[in-house]
């Protein structure tokens, strides 16, 4: 199930074994702490990815000195762990919630379980959790600016949570618009830069435009500029030229695999261009390096080449 299904199967039932997996720390976290709270225990027994199977399941097996059900919570836990832990989780204790989690986009072990997919969600159910988010802290905010909101941080649901806080508490009894958002949400310089190479590569260029102008309100260094440009060109030549998991490339190119799925979903028409344009990119890097070119000429020379 999804993370947002979860709530409404905790009200029909609670499982004896869970698995919350997914790149959003803040969901996975949530999804624990659902569980959990579902749960209504005072016996909580916690273990980080250095338990050992048998520790784990001594835990799970002693029975609650209050009487309910207890519950433990392994993070991290590793694929030969969970292996070790087989006839266990086939055959679980009644008496105990057992809730592993792991940090990966896909999970990759074949045992069955309750298993809670904990990945960036997609924009359009994003943005009704952050009305919902939103009025239950007392607020009101337009689907217009919870979808600014949403891209401002990059569909990260923890660091929405904080800006949420912050947006009703500053404003009060106001309703929270686009503008507002805008005005208040600092998209922070590498998020304004990976945006910028987005907008260029799609061609969009009055959002160009714009993030290119507050990047220079801010001083923004070119040199950090163009690099995020050529890492924007280099995840979208790797994820179209490969067929590998998006985990996998994400690992390769130190990005979230949901950048992945993004670049594949909007861009598998471009390849061919992508490819020529990340040759181009790799000369332009060449050349700045050797003194062939200044890094303000590489830039604009790099943003024609992606518009063009």
């Amino acid at each position: 199930m999804d993370f947002v299904q979860l709530k409404t199967s905790l009200r029909e039932r609670i499982e004896p074994v869970y698995i919350m997996h997914g790149t959003d720390v803040f969901l996975v976290s949530k999804a624990v702490d659902l569980v959990r709270d579902f749960s209504q225990s005072a016996d909580v027994t916690k273990f980080d990815e250095t338990a050992t199977p048998s520790a784990i399941m001594a835990a799970c097996n002693t029975f609650s000195m209050f009487g309910d059900k207890r519950v433990v919570i392994v993070r991290g836990i590793m694929d030969a762990t969970i292996r070790e832990m087989a006839e266990y989780i086939k055959k679980p204790n009644p008496s105990c919630v057992l809730i592993m989690t792991q940090y990966t986009e896909k999970l990759t072990t074949k045992i069955q379980m309750t298993a809670v997919n904990c990945n960036p969600i997609a924009p359009d159910i994003l943005q009704k959790l952050i009305i919902k988010q939103v009025a239950d802290i007392g607020g009101t905010i337009t689907p217009m600016a919870a979808a600014t909101l949403a891209k401002y941080c990059n569909n990260n649901f923890s660091r929405i949570n904080n800006e949420v806080i912050k947006l009703v508490a500053f404003l009060e009894s106001e309703t929270i618009e686009d503008t507002h958002v805008r005005e208040l949400v600092s998209a922070d310089e590498e998020f304004q830069i990976f945006e910028l190479g987005n907008a260029l590569s799609k061609r969009d260029m009055v959002t160009a435009k714009r993030i290119q102008e507050k990047l220079a309100a801010t001083g923004a260094e070119g040199y950090a500029i163009f690099g995020s440009l050529v890492s924007t060109v280099r995840r979208l030549y790797y994820s179209l030229a490969t067929t590998a998991p998006n985990d996998a490339v994400a690992a390769v190119l130190k990005c979230s695999p949901y950048a992945i799925n993004y670049a594949r979903r909007d861009n598998k028409h471009l390849a061919p261009r992508i490819a020529r344009i990340y040759r181009f990119a790799l000369d332009l890097e060449h050349k700045i390096k050797s003194g062939g070119v200044s890094v303000d000429s590489a830039i604009t020379l790099l943003a024609m080449a992606l518009v063009v």
